[in-house]
């Protein structure tokens, strides 16, 4: 039973197929802890999560898509509450690779139309989460995909992709952009 003290977000894009602008997000959250939460043993904390992201257009229908994240508990958060590195961040790495109290994630993602309802993505993606201090040296990955635009008004997109890191490689499918 968290609470959110604090949100702001702005969203200036444009175009649901190919999304153009930016999208600025802030979030505190807290969670009291003790006999005011109904998770057993939950300790308080606060979380602070700031997410931007920006569209980039470049030529006819070619997007830039850069996302930075960075997210930050104070306190103990339970296991639902910690933050998770891997799939659609850092998809190089399976979802929920790593976990900590504290994250940090870059994103680049060259967007294009292939053909009719196809197009493809080229993404790579670095960041670290941890208990207390980051590496010196991030995690990162990169690869391709491809979206498939879905009837009946073909901006719902079904992804195909891989992403390749240094200690595997990993394979999703999952609905619309990742970010």
């Amino acid at each position: 039973n968290a609470f959110t003290l604090a949100t702001t977000h702005e969203d200036t894009t444009e175009r649901e197929l190919s999304p153009v602008g930016h999208i600025y997000q802030f979030q505190w959250l807290f969670m009291p802890g003790g006999a005011a939460t109904s998770i057993p043993h939950q300790k308080r904390f606060h979380q602070w999560q700031l997410d931007l992201r920006h569209y980039h257009p470049i030529g006819d229908e070619v997007i830039l898509a850069t996302q930075g994240f960075y997210g930050h508990s104070l306190g103990t958060p339970s296991y639902l509450f910690r933050y998770r590195l891997g799939g659609d961040l850092l998809r190089g790495y399976g979802y929920a690779r790593f976990k900590g109290n504290r994250l940090y994630a870059f994103q680049e993602e060259l967007r294009f139309p292939l053909w009719s309802i196809l197009s493809g993505d080229t993404f790579f993606s670095l960041g670290d989460t941890v208990e207390k201090e980051f590496s010196e040296v991030p995690f990162y990955c990169y690869g391709f995909g491809l979206k498939v635009n879905l009837p009946p008004d073909y901006i719902a997109k079904v992804r195909f992709e891989i992403g390749f890191s240094k200690e595997s490689y990993n394979v999703l499918m999952e609905a619309n952009h990742a970010f």
